[in-house]
């Protein structure tokens, strides 16, 4: 004890170890050093006894109440390591896989990830963002979204690629204007496409406003839904079938022939070959893996064809299912006359009808341009809205459960510059996964409509 004073309260963690062997011989180095570990002197050699035993009698909160920021190096070193990098990883492996898609001329359905795939990853980002901080967000999420989204072939550029300048002190941007609206509207004339039949793809814009296209009507006639689910079939098989002669014709060449080798190869086989299979091989220099890879004339005529082979007499409708199909097109999430219980007596009355069909919210999702991610929380405070010629009104009261629902902007003017849109009409949350009615039967069950709110003049 005269050596422990004069090392004004220093001792080796060997020394400790042996002390607290003495009082109680569960005690061992390796328990001893998970205590060590939590009082943050893990590497140390000595201890701090004089700190050590004040942290025992004056404990902080529970280690496994403080966030994972707050404990030893070791925890948070492990934690990075195992959990939140190859979270990291995967998303990022993730944008690449998406770029790469819209680079090489995918359908642009097919160039996001899935609805599905984006909300397990959200999940898992605001899972980890809690562990780490005590508290969730989904901040790198928001922002990895953005970069993806960039190119789901809405946005008519990249934000990197508009002519920018920053003042001297950096804390002013100036975009240039003039090259941001002649991207913005050479996208949207080059986007229109001249075959008018929707053959294995759906109508873009739905909803009461031009962004209320979130979630794409699934209730449809069944001429509508034989060229969507058969046209797509019919397409893939068109896919299937030029991959089967890209592979015949690359059966010829050398079998450790590179990209640009199959590129030079078939363009010196091209002359007097009007074979789209090899003109696409001219083009890509590999198969084929998208319906959008195809040339638009030939798409065009492949559409026209499937849509006349898959014409059939068309029964009719009586009056009241086929205003309750227009509902649900124009205002999908809301009820059928604000009537709830008869919206979903309409809903079993065209679940029966020959001449409609209700598709599965995942089927539909899957031709969706549009993706999105959800923030959930509860309101604390009352959202009021105040009308030009009325009284205040009160759209959403505290406690009420919210969904925020992100989406990129078409025409942004920052780094990730997003659309946040109310939830209601249907649920996002992951208690009720893919499969389950309450998810695949979407905005068809009008869930918590009231919070559909307007997109203008009123905010949070």
């Amino acid at each position: 004890f005269e050596d422990f004073g004069a090392k004004h309260g220093q001792i080796s963690k060997q020394t400790l170890c042996k002390i607290l062997h003495h009082l109680d011989s569960s005690w061992t180095k390796k328990r001893l050093e998970h205590l060590l570990d939590g009082f943050g002197s893990s590497q140390d050699i000595n201890v701090d006894t004089y700190k050590f035993f004040d942290w025992i009698i004056h404990p902080q909160p529970s280690l496994v109440e403080l966030p994972l920021k707050c404990r030893s190096e070791r925890q948070r070193s492990q934690f990075l390591r195992e959990q939140w990098e190859p979270f990291q990883q995967e998303v990022e492996d993730l944008l690449q896989s998406t770029a790469a898609r819209a680079d090489a001329g995918f359908s642009l359905q097919e160039v996001m990830p899935s609805h599905l795939r984006l909300r397990a990853l959200t999940d898992k980002c605001r899972s980890l963002t809690e562990t780490w901080h005590g508290r969730a967000n989904i901040s790198y999420m928001y922002e990895m979204f953005m970069k993806m989204a960039e190119r789901d072939g809405h946005s008519g550029y990249l934000f990197q690629d508009i002519p920018q300048q920053r003042s001297e002190d950096g804390f002013v941007r100036v975009l240039d204007g003039e090259a941001r609206a002649r991207l913005y509207t050479g996208s949207k004339s080059a986007s229109r496409r001249k075959c008018l039949a929707l053959v294995g793809r759906m109508q873009q814009t739905t909803g009461e406003s031009p962004i209320d296209n979130l979630q794409l009507p699934n209730l449809m006639r069944r001429k509508d839904a034989l060229l969507l689910t058969v046209g797509h079939r019919i397409q893939q098989f068109f896919v299937w079938a030029l991959r089967w002669k890209q592979r015949r014709i690359m059966a010829r060449f050398p079998s450790e022939c590179h990209q640009a080798a199959v590129k030079a190869r078939a363009r010196a086989m091209e002359e007097g070959n009007d074979s789209v299979a090899l003109k696409l091989l001219v083009e890509h220099g590999c198969l084929v893996e998208s319906y959008g890879q195809v040339p638009q004339a030939i798409r065009t005529q492949a559409d026209e064809f499937i849509a006349e082979c898959l014409q059939r007499p068309e029964g009719e409708l009586d009056e009241e299912l086929a205003d309750f199909l227009k509902h649900c097109q124009i205002s999908p999430g809301r009820p059928y006359k604000a009537d709830r219980v008869g919206h979903k007596l309409l809903l079993l009355k065209a679940l029966r009808s020959p001449e409609l069909r209700v598709m599965w919210r995942s089927d539909v999702e899957a031709f969706t341009q549009h993706r999105y991610i959800t923030g959930t929380w509860t309101r604390r405070a009352p959202l009021y809205y105040l009308p030009d010629d009325g009284e205040c009104v009160v759209l959403r009261r505290p406690g009420d459960e919210e969904s925020s629902r992100f989406r990129k902007n078409i025409f942004a003017y920052a780094e990730s510059h997003g659309l946040g849109q109310s939830g209601g009409g249907w649920t996002d949350s992951s208690h009720w996964p893919a499969g389950s009615l309450m998810y695949e039967l979407g905005s068809l069950l009008c869930i918590d409509d009231a919070a559909k709110l307007p997109n203008h003049f009123v905010t949070d």
